[in-house]
């Protein structure tokens, strides 16, 4: 079976819980004309889980967007979640 849950969507930081050997990539949108950071693609350890930090940027003021797509054994998960920046 093949699990994934993004269990934390937060500002700099997101973390998923899934299948260990998944293939995972992220992305975030940030608020301030839509830029987004292609946060790089990971094969998940035997732990199951897999995180992505990156640099705040001062200047972000709303509500940004993660983005998350995993693969295992043919099938793929995606998932977005919200976001606030300060």
């Amino acid at each position: 079976m093949f699990v994934f849950i993004l269990t934390d969507s937060r500002y700099g930081f997101v973390d998923v819980l899934t299948s260990p050997g998944a293939i995972c990539s992220a992305q975030a949108r940030l608020p301030l004309r839509g830029v987004i950071l292609a946060l790089g693609t990971k094969t998940v350890d035997a732990t199951g889980r897999v995180t992505w930090t990156y640099a705040k940027d001062p200047t972000q003021s709303g509500v940004g967007v993660h983005a998350v797509t995993c693969t295992n054994q043919g099938q793929t998960v995606s998932e977005v979640q919200r976001f606030d920046t300060p």
